[in-house]
């Protein structure tokens, strides 16, 4: 895109337009009744049964299925970049301020990342920090979050896990040795998380299956989870799905491809469908190389995770990882503190 004045002209970096659809499946409350026709989607979300929502490029109010959503608070903003749905829509503007259906929601700022729970919300700040409702300050290093039925977790730069609250089914029991972890999700009572190998560890309770990951699924770029239920996203585009399936939340639609991003309601499920695979690999500007030091910025998007990656020789079999770095819907700067004057490969990865 070029932006030009009377006095100059600024070209933007290049940037993928991907209009978008969304395949919605199972429900008990008529979820899977999408009729309405939804393209340049960029933010959708399911939750308690007939609340599913999608939000649209340009569109400040989100659009509801099978409940119409209606808006009654005043938004200063029109600019939203992400929504969570547990009964009701909460929308995260690219101010870094959060709306409900009546208004701004006051006291929260510089906001990247929300997920509910059935008794509260925990945020994440642009600046790592956690923050559950009535701004309690519980973890700092936190690059990504999502809660359960009644407990939290969140994932740190350093690719770990922790977790707290109920525990009856030893849902926040983190597996020992769980490292490398790229994205976590929190259904009712348990707890997955996706390794950068592409493999998926899932803990808690299990009495629908749906802690049984399939033991031939692999490739997996992003999971998430409904009450009782899992799914995971391949690199490939197609979806897998297991655990309870009283309303045929795990039947993945035949023939199903091109989904780019995957969201779990509380008896159903969401795809959103792109124009082919995700894409996981960020175009990479400004790159900056010094004694012992290389930068790159990159634009981000809220909710998603970074990962600044590195090889001294294209041969070797394995990229190495830098710390994770949440996204904010600004651009970033990522850092190699521990570059030499050698040779040395980057790439930075999207989750």
């Amino acid at each position: 895109m070029v932006v030009t004045n009377n006095y100059e002209s600024i070209t933007s970096s290049i940037a993928a337009l991907v209009f978008s659809q969304v395949a919605a499946w199972g429900g008990s409350a008529g979820e899977s009744n999408l009729t309405t026709s939804l393209t340049n989607v960029i933010a959708m979300a399911a939750g308690a049964p007939g609340y599913c929502l999608a939000l649209a490029g340009g569109n400040s109010v989100p659009i509801g299925w099978p409940t119409p959503y209606f808006e009654y608070g005043f938004r200063s903003s029109n600019n939203f970049v992400a929504i969570v749905s547990p009964d009701q829509a909460i929308e995260l503007g690219a101010n870094g301020l959060v709306y409900n259906e009546f208004g701004l929601i006051r006291g929260f700022t510089n906001i990247v990342a929300i997920t509910p729970n059935l008794y509260q919300y925990l945020f994440l700040q642009a600046n790592g920090v956690a923050v559950m409702d009535y701004n309690r300050s519980v973890l700092s290093n936190v690059v990504s979050i999502s809660q359960g039925a009644a407990h939290s977790m969140a994932l740190l730069q350093n690719g770990t896990v922790i977790a707290w609250g109920n525990n009856y089914y030893g849902q926040t029991n983190i597996p020992a040795g769980l490292t490398n972890v790229i994205a976590i999700a929190a259904g009712y009572y348990h707890s997955m998380a996706l390794v950068s190998s592409g493999i998926v560890v899932s803990w808690g309770m299990g009495q629908y299956g749906q802690t049984n990951v399939p033991a031939d699924l692999t490739n997996v770029v992003a999971i998430a989870t409904g009450a009782y239920h899992s799914l995971a996203l391949k690199r490939d585009g197609t979806v897998v799905s297991w655990g309870f399936n009283n309303y045929g939340q795990t039947n993945v639609p035949s023939g199903l491809t091109n989904v780019i991003a995957i969201a779990g309601g509380e008896d159903d499920s969401l795809a959103l469908i792109g124009n082919g695979p995700p894409v996981l690999q960020v175009p990479l500007i400004n790159l900056i190389g010094t004694t012992n030091q290389f930068s790159v910025s990159l634009p981000t998007q809220s909710g998603r995770v970074y990962s600044l990656q590195y090889k001294n020789s294209l041969a070797d079999s394995n990229w190495l990882a830098l710390p994770l770095t949440a996204g904010n819907g600004n651009t970033v700067i990522l850092t190699d503190l521990g570059a030499t004057n050698s040779q040395r490969f980057y790439r930075v990865q999207q989750w």
